[in-house]
């Protein structure tokens, strides 16, 4: 136990124990982005005095179930707190994948969030959006360059982006193989292949 900002006892574990009320065993994508989100949010805690009201209204905005006022919240601090575009680039890139409205900013934000602070995660963003944009081969390249560069969380994001790759009749993949956070071997292979 250690004492928070105003006297009280915080427990250590209480964020992880809000963390796993808010985020379901939803293994759906959508499941999976929001999960990732409330990580994100949760590990950024600690930001700049400056950055951390952004924050909190982006959290709460998602506590509500309100993607649209998260979305706005975000563009506000990342116009308007450019020198934290790293905290802010990734959340963003999620928030936009969620939405699911404009691949083409998910994309541009995925890969500033990428450039600014490379993560399996934010690769795999990048890689579904080029799926929903037609861009194949882009999306098969960059997992090639994915799973080389990351360990493969099984039933995570870079997972679920390497399940679509294959899954992508055109691309002809027989499947994917990476190494898991254990450096075990993950994998899958493609339909009709075993």
């Amino acid at each position: 136990m250690r004492k928070s900002g105003k006297g009280r006892v915080a427990d250590p574990t209480l964020a992880d124990r809000q963390l796993a009320n808010e985020v379901s065993v939803d293994t759906s994508l959508a499941g999976l982005i929001r999960a990732s989100l409330f990580h994100v949010l949760r590990d950024r805690q600690t930001a700049p005095a400056r950055a951390a009201p952004s924050l909190q209204s982006i959290t709460n905005a998602l506590r509500a179930d309100r993607l649209d006022v998260a979305l706005r919240h975000v563009d506000r601090a990342w116009r308007c707190v450019p020198e934290y575009a790293a905290t802010f680039a990734p959340i963003y890139a999620l928030l936009l994948s969620l939405d699911g409205s404009d691949f083409h900013a998910a994309l541009r934000l995925s890969q500033a969030a990428a450039d600014l602070s490379p993560d399996a995660e934010v690769t795999a963003l990048s890689i579904l959006a080029f799926l929903r944009l037609q861009r194949l081969e882009d999306a098969r390249q960059l997992l090639e360059r994915a799973l080389a560069d990351y360990c493969v969380e099984p039933g995570g994001l870079l997972a679920r982006a390497a399940g679509e790759v294959i899954a992508q009749p055109a691309l002809a993949a027989p499947g994917w193989i990476g190494r898991g956070p254990q450096l075990d071997i993950v994998g899958e292979l493609a339909a009709g292949e075993a």
